[in-house]
């Protein structure tokens, strides 16, 4: 079983989703930074949060399930950071490196027309790490846990693009 599944959306259509992507890529990265001064400040975590909502929104109307999916956990990952009121250490790394492996899914629908099932998969379990931990007092564990997992994902990418 091929864990590419094949998308089929206009060209001018993926365009504009891309370039969207692009900017929201940018300025979640920019407030992911302006966290690392201002931890406390629980505005930034809810505008990053918009951004993702915005991508999934986006995804869903284009009908790419599995990127919806991956895109719906981070939601939820962030409302449960939320919840708490707490930006765990390390978040930040994990943010960047999520939004990094969202956008190797999105320039693989954008350059082969299809999204990689495994990758999406791997996203997920990155953030089950997050989204299930039980109290607050291990959410530093759970995050831990997630970066490994996402940087392990990231490894992959690399190491497909580069052989």
């Amino acid at each position: 079983m091929s864990n590419l599944i094949p998308i089929s959306i206009e060209p001018d259509v993926l365009t504009d989703f891309v370039e969207e992507f692009d900017q929201i890529y940018q300025e979640i990265e920019h407030r992911t930074i302006m966290l690392e001064d201002e931890p406390y400040n629980i505005n930034l975590l809810i505008e990053i949060k918009t951004y993702f909502s915005d991508l999934w929104y986006q995804s869903n109307k284009l009908d790419m399930i599995a990127l919806s999916e991956s895109l719906h956990e981070t939601i939820k990952c962030f409302n449960i950071l939320l919840e708490w009121q707490v930006y765990p250490n390390g978040m930040s790394q994990f943010i960047l490196l999520l939004i990094d492996c969202i956008m190797t899914l999105i320039r693989d629908i954008q350059h082969q027309a299809v999204i990689n099932i495994q990758k999406t998969q791997n996203i997920l379990m990155a953030l089950q790490y997050i989204i299930l931990v039980e109290n607050i007092d291990k959410i530093e564990s759970g995050v831990t846990k997630a970066i490994k997992s996402i940087t392990q994902e990231m490894n992959e990418f690399l190491i497909d693009h580069i052989f």
